[in-house]
């Protein structure tokens, strides 16, 4: 395991109301002032269920509260993980690999392998166990409707994940308009379904999806 990739968030001003700032120029923002007291931190370990030898796995801890940004993150390459300074909540830990390399996030191999489990810390947690299984497979269908002159045959569908799982599991796909596309290897998180390519006549009506 890489020790040293960092634990714990604070969003102004509290990681339960996290105020958000528009800047579009010449915005100013005055006495934004943190204030971190001092909070009992504990650790999280376990192991991961492999599913193979030699597989590179990245894992992420995230709060119930705020679950867009993974409170810590860690990287195993022979199972066993390892959190410190955790503060107390209810958490969600998120497994994904192979992993093939780091671009500001993880990058997975093809045929990915996804886990998920609730930890709640109040105190050291140890000998947490998460399997981990493929990613899975959902079917779309994008139907659009038209303002002017037409819409193009194809558009782009865009699958971004409402979790942070630490990696790279956001999916862009070229999809026939009207007709059924197949997504797979996607995590087992929630996914916000957006449309782009579409031109100026046309705009998204039914966005359908189904597990399998």
């Amino acid at each position: 395991m890489t020790a040293g990739l960092g634990s714990g968030v604070q969003l102004y001003p509290t990681n339960q109301r996290p105020q958000f700032f528009a800047v579009t120029g010449g915005e100013q923002y005055r006495n934004i002032d943190f204030a971190v007291t001092p909070a009992a931190l504990h650790s999280v370990s376990g192991k991961i269920e492999m599913p193979g030898p030699k597989m590179g796995f990245w894992l992420a801890l995230v709060a119930a509260d705020e679950p867009a940004i993974a409170q810590a993150v860690a990287e195993t390459k022979d199972g066993s993980f390892r959190f410190e300074g955790i503060p107390a909540g209810s958490y969600t830990l998120t497994a994904s690999g192979p992993t093939r390399g780091y671009g500001g996030k993880a990058l997975l191999g093809p045929q990915p392998y996804f886990g998920r489990t609730q930890v709640s810390v109040g105190t050291d947690v140890e000998n947490v166990a998460i399997a981990v299984q493929r990613g899975r497979s959902a079917v779309f269908v994008l139907s659009a409707q038209r303002t002017g002159s037409g819409c193009p045959a194809s558009a782009q569908l865009m699958l971004t994940a409402l979790e942070d799982f630490a990696a790279t599991i956001d999916r862009t796909v070229e999809i026939t308009i009207g007709k059924e596309q197949l997504v797979a290897d996607l995590a087992p998180t929630r996914y916000q379904i957006g449309a782009s390519g579409l031109g100026d006549s046309c705009y998204p009506g039914e966005r359908r999806g189904c597990w399998t």
